[in-house]
């Protein structure tokens, strides 16, 4: 909650990157967007996320690419862009995928949820919980499985398939 220290510091730090740093820079940019994003500064939190994906498509880091993906997605997402926050997130889910890095994927996967429910894509909605449920529970991430299945039940319950529904809660 202490975001205008947080930025000094991001600042400090982006100050003094030479060159070489590109891929902190990179993480400093996303650092700052989240900050941007949890204020509710959503032009700034794009901008600012933009530049992050910028610098780690320049680098050739896909973990950071993916993990500004992620944020542009859910940006679009809360701005009301459903079809770009779709393909951003998409985007991010594969690298996560490519780089088998199953926590990112797992996130991706129930933030596409969230966003095929908002657009009543419900198949996907569905198939996207249940793969990210699998993950969490593949990689022992009990609060993900649990955050999920919730999820999922909310859906599940509005489709009437109360049986299914009533087990998640459990």
């Amino acid at each position: 909650s202490r975001y205008d220290a947080a930025f000094d510091w991001l600042r400090q730090g982006m100050a003094r990157a030479t060159s070489a740093m590109r891929a902190e820079a990179a993480r400093c940019y996303l650092l700052g967007a989240g900050i941007y994003f949890r204020q509710a500064e959503f032009p700034r939190a794009m901008e600012w996320a933009r530049m992050g994906l910028r610098l780690a498509e320049q680098i050739g880091s896909r973990a950071d690419q993916a993990a500004c993906l992620k944020l542009i997605g859910n940006l679009h997402r809360d701005q009301g862009d459903l079809a770009l926050a779709i393909q951003a997130l998409e985007r991010a889910r594969a690298l996560f995928a490519e780089l088998n890095l199953l926590g990112g994927q797992n996130d991706v996967l129930n933030d596409l949820g969230i966003l095929y429910t908002r657009a009543g894509r419900w198949a996907e909605t569905i198939a996207s919980f249940e793969e990210s449920m699998g993950i969490s529970e593949s990689i022992g991430d009990v609060l993900a499985v649990a955050r999920t299945a919730n999820n999922l039940a909310v859906v599940l319950v509005g489709r009437n398939q109360l049986g299914r529904a009533g087990e998640l809660y459990q």
